[in-house]
């Protein structure tokens, strides 16, 4: 009987869906009004059938089928329903959002007075209150400070999990449903576990654990940036209508993303909810020293002094303290690595970084710290110089970039010099006698006032008779070394030769000034264009600036150049340098051409522009170098001295000029970036220079190959330029090593010259590694006052992870009971559309039946 009925009026859903049910009228009218209405229906339809023909008894009923039919239709319109009326319960919900940004991997290292040691010693001992010692023991504190010192900050957050995963999940699934979000730029979420009811009982427990220690193992914390307050909002729209009992965030709490700390919390305070911090890290800012960068020239000689500079960067140091720096050699032996100290060197970090106007910013150390360590090889070969810094007291969250390494290509080359002099002055006599000395360098040497049968000087074997009169014997030097000459002792053609091995095969070339000619005498000569200085042809010997006695000034090029290096300590070769004897002569020079590094600097007498006058100038010309002295006194730093301060000038002059000759690097242009490391994402600054001033009518773009580190040419990228250098910037699409390298052709075909100097030249290149983003490792110090300060804000409560448990406990039930009562239409059912029938068609017959009108 029930399946009839349940079919007539559609009851069966009304019966699953429980509760009690009632008959309503959704849309009725006044009481009153429904009273009017129904008698005026029923005088209205007594009326017209009294008019009607038939029977008394055919009227009768037909009037009483018509009042039924009309109060059906009036009773549908009042819209009757079976309401069920029912209370469901709607559960709470707590998000846990979890911080996966690459800071959470950073290795912390704590100290007795960080909450979380305090709060661990404490948990411990309400754990075991019978064997364990008081939470505030110093020896409990040490144990605990041992325990937690060095694991990354994720891993603590899933150490804590794992310890009170039962007493966490369980008291966050015992009020309310639990949502997992794991963030870094942005909030996903990664899992839903429902609250435990009487539907869902506490067997789940155990599986509600796994899913969330599960979720947690899956990402490593390696996200590019933190947005806290980004993924709380996200959250919280995601969350809208639903009734959110709390959101806890754990995370170091460091943004590294623009917010509004002030929307977040205007949104959550609207609800309201709370928003718990669980901060994660020491409040002792992370310490590590890294060697990030490590240079030196790629091919030196033996027995010079080689400075390898090493850039040192520092993180959580806010005071000053030394530290060491050592420069290892490197030699593999039978597949072992052996490492050698060269020498050391202590330098200080946690030096106050400085503002805009140079004031010290309280709290913060200078990012870098360069240093520079100096080696002297003694045998040729290719070699590896490893840097190392060593923390203080060992205190280092990364040993990992402790280290550095660059690689050197000792050569034992000999060098062939060619010295032309006038007089046999004392400066020539000097420097004569020191390169013969040199086993690595062999000298030709050229008296230009001797007589014909005088027997030239020089290395054993290169003595000459004469000077070279083509290309290929000026091409047999490395090097040329001109003196006080004069410049009818050379022809036209000769000039031109020498200033096109300088140019074009890349040989040195350097002038000592002298009282009778150079430079003066070769004003707008072949010679004149090889100079880093613009000649003073006015300067003749009367106009010679003699002094009483002067020390030069070494400038911070000076300081910087292997021509002055002198011994292994930067302090010492400046004390070194100081203490040469005077110089009493100079020739004094217009100005400085484009490009020309000035090495020492007379102390009192200056250029016209009002810049002091070099002494010892270097300078670049095509693909060569030059060399200019405006001294001829050089010999006095060996006379009466006993020093070999002389000979090691000298020699290391030499050796710079002959670099370029020797290497196998177009050294016309020369290709660098602004760093040597980068972040994925962040452009790579890329500059050429043209370091041959001879060139003339410079294209406005030069072309650039980009090859990532398997050789593949990726694409050609256009440098602008901007006077003598190009400029042009890159973004590399990944990670790892990427060269760029300036295009052969291209200088070909837009500079009009051949690509290289030599066959077996190569154009420059330069190479970079890109590595994952280190936005993230700028700041690696976790937030004590913005992330607590956002709990507080919202109500919420701050806790380090080893009170988790607790906060968990503390979270409330914000589930209700909520009517849910459901209406079954009766008004559409078949009942009343088989009674509507039922009745019409009585009507029809009864009127046929008796004749009815």
């Amino acid at each position: 009987m029930h399946t009839i009925w349940d079919w007539l009026l559609n009851l069966k859903q009304a019966r699953l869906a429980g509760g009690d049910m009632t008959f309503r009228l959704t849309n009725a009218w006044p009481t009153w009004l429904a009273l009017i209405v129904t008698i005026a229906i029923v005088v209205g339809v007594i009326m017209i059938y009294m008019r009607d023909g038939g029977t008394p008894l055919g009227r009768g009923i037909g009037a009483a089928l018509r009042c039924l039919l009309l109060v059906l239709l009036l009773l549908l319109i009042w819209q009757p329903v079976i309401r069920v009326e029912q209370t469901k319960w709607q559960s709470g919900v707590v998000a846990v959002v979890v911080d996966l940004s690459n800071s959470m991997s950073t290795p912390d290292l704590y100290g007795p007075d960080d909450p979380l040691v305090a709060d661990l010693a404490a948990a411990e001992a309400a754990r075991s209150p019978a064997t364990s010692r008081p939470a505030n023991d110093p020896a409990a504190m040490k144990d605990v400070v041992r325990q937690v010192s060095g694991k990354t900050r994720i891993d603590l957050v899933r150490e804590s999990l794992e310890r009170d995963s039962r007493s966490v999940i369980k008291a966050l699934v015992a009020n309310n449903d639990l949502a997992v979000y794991t963030f870094s730029k942005n909030a996903t979420r990664q899992a839903r576990l429902p609250q435990v009811t009487a539907e869902n009982p506490a067997q789940a427990d155990d599986k509600q654990a796994a899913t969330v220690l599960a979720t947690m193992a899956k990402d490593k914390a390696a996200g590019t940036a933190t947005g806290v307050t980004q993924a709380v909002t996200h959250v919280l729209n995601e969350l809208r209508g639903q009734r959110v009992a709390g959101v806890i965030v754990i995370s170091d709490g460091r943004s590294t993303m623009d917010s509004d700390p002030d929307a977040t919390v205007e949104l959550a305070n609207k609800w309201p909810v709370p928003i718990h911090t669980v901060s994660v890290g020491s409040i002792h800012p992370p310490r590590d020293l890294a060697v990030s960068r490590v240079t030196a020239e790629p091919v030196v000689f033996v027995k010079d002094l080689v400075a390898v500079k090493a850039n040192i960067a520092q993180h959580g140091f806010t005071k000053p303290e030394p530290v060491t720096v050592r420069l290892m050699k490197v030699v593999n032996r039978d597949g072992k690595e052996e490492e050698t100290e060269v020498t050391r060197q202590d330098v200080t970090v946690g030096e106050p970084a400085l503002d805009e106007n140079g004031k010290p910013i309280a709290g913060q150390g200078k990012r870098e710290v360069e240093t520079e360590l100096r080696w002297q090889p003694d045998q040729p070969g290719k070699v590896n110089l490893r840097v190392r810094v060593e923390p203080p007291g060992g205190q280092d969250m990364n040993p990992a970039n402790n280290t550095s390494v660059a690689q050197v290509d000792v050569k034992d080359a000999q060098i062939k010099v060619l010295l032309i002099e006038g007089l046999p002055r004392w400066e020539y006599r000097f420097v004569t006698h020191s390169l013969i000395r040199e086993k690595t360098v062999t000298l030709s040497v050229m008296l230009m006032s001797a007589d014909e049968n005088f027997a030239q000087e020089g290395s054993p074997g290169a003595a000459i008779t004469r000077l070279p009169v083509t290309k290929e014997e000026w091409n047999n030097y490395d090097v040329v070394i001109m003196g006080d000459v004069s410049p009818l002792d050379l022809t036209n053609a000769q000039m031109e030769q020498i200033e096109e091995f300088v140019r074009d095969r890349g040989g040195g070339f350097a002038m000592i000034a002298g009282e009778q000619f150079g430079p003066h005498r070769y004003y707008n000569t072949p010679i004149a264009r090889l100079l880093p200085v613009e000649i003073d042809q006015n300067a003749t010997p009367d106009r010679i600036n003699r002094v009483s006695g002067y020390k030069m000034r070494v400038t911070h090029d000076g300081k910087l150049s292997p021509i002055l290096r002198f011994e292994k300590l930067p302090e010492k070769n400046d004390a070194t340098v100081a203490a040469f004897p005077d110089f009493y002569w100079f020739k004094p020079v217009l100005a400085l051409k484009p490009g020309a590094e000035v090495l020492a600097e007379h102390p009192g007498a200056t250029l016209a522009s009002g810049e002091p006058a070099p002494l010892l100038v270097a300078g670049r010309y095509g693909s060569g170098k030059t060399y200019f002295s405006a001294v001829d006194d050089t010999w006095r730093w060996r006379w009466h001295t006993g020093t070999p301060f002389f000979d090691t000038y000298w020699l290391q002059l030499v050796r710079s000029l002959s670099r370029n000759k020797l290497l196998d690097t177009d050294r016309r242009f020369e290709l660098s970036t602004d760093q040597t490391e980068y972040d994925s994402g962040q452009k790579v600054r890329i500059l050429l220079q043209v370091l041959d001033r001879s060139l003339s009518n410079l294209p406005e773009t030069i072309r650039i190959r980009v090859t990532d580190q398997a050789g593949n040419q990726l694409e050609d990228l256009v440098l602008q330029r901007s006077g003598w250098t190009y400029e042009g910037e890159y973004v590399p699409l990944r990670e790892g090593d990427w060269a760029f390298q300036l295009d052969g052709s291209d200088v070909e075909a837009r500079f009009g010259i051949a690509p290289g100097a030599r066959k077996d030249q190569a154009m420059p290149r330069t190479q970079v590694h890109v590595s994952q983003s280190s936005q993230e490792s700028k700041d690696l110090s976790i937030d004590t006052k913005e992330f607590p300060r956002l709990a507080i804000r919202t109500n919420g409560k701050n806790v380090t992870v080893a009170g988790l448990a607790d906060l968990a406990k503390a979270i409330p039930d914000m589930g209700r009971g909520v009517n849910n009562d459901q209406d079954f239409r009766l008004w559409d059912s078949r009942l009343a559309l088989f009674i509507f029938a039922l009745l019409i068609t009585a009507e029809w017959i009864l009127r046929k039946k008796h004749n009815l009108q």
